[in-house]
């Protein structure tokens, strides 16, 4: 098992290193000779630290979090594209006070050391949440991630594992989504 993003994932398929995978194909990628089968889409949300005083407040907007310290991913990314578009269409700046990183150490002591949000998919905020390291802000973010779903080539055979392991793949996916 392999943890990439789809662009690399996509790449080491069409090489035939990997039998399937779980992933995303972007616009831009070129999808010929591919099967999708989508699982489902991911929305985002906002997390802070437990005990963050942004968790007492009600009816909190856009316009309340933009000017805050946010963690986020890289520019280029398609979760920070979406973010950024996010604040845009709302008619405000994105947010500037920003560190880049992905990597989930850092992110989780940076949250726990600061009053700094970061946005990342609601099914990994809830694992998290369910730890007690960070907490979900109480407010609806028009931001989803694309859907995503099992990826793999149209004329590739399968092993008799690789099947198997698909098989498991798809029945786990229709019982959590």
């Amino acid at each position: 098992m392999q943890l990439e993003s789809s662009n690399v994932l996509l790449d080491k398929l069409k090489h035939g290193t990997l039998d399937f995978m779980i992933g995303r194909i972007l616009d831009k990628e070129d999808s010929t000779g591919l099967i999708y089968e989508e699982l489902t889409e991911e929305p985002a949300c906002a997390v802070v630290r437990p005990g963050h005083p942004l968790l007492e407040r009600r009816g909190l907007t856009l316009e309340d979090i933009a000017a805050r310290p946010w963690i986020l991913p890289s520019p280029g990314s398609i979760l920070r594209h979406r973010f950024d578009m996010m604040f845009r269409r709302a008619g405000l700046a994105p947010p500037s006070n920003v560190v880049d990183t992905t990597a989930i150490l850092l992110v989780t002591a940076l949250l726990q050391q600061t009053d700094a949000l970061h946005v990342m998919p609601q099914e990994v905020a809830q694992y998290y949440a369910s730890l007690n390291v960070m907490r979900i802000l109480p407010i609806e973010l028009p931001c989803k991630m694309d859907a995503f779903g099992i990826i793999r080539q149209q004329d590739h055979l399968l092993s008799p594992g690789a099947d198997l392991l698909l098989k498991a793949v798809r029945a786990a996916a229709a019982e959590i989504y």
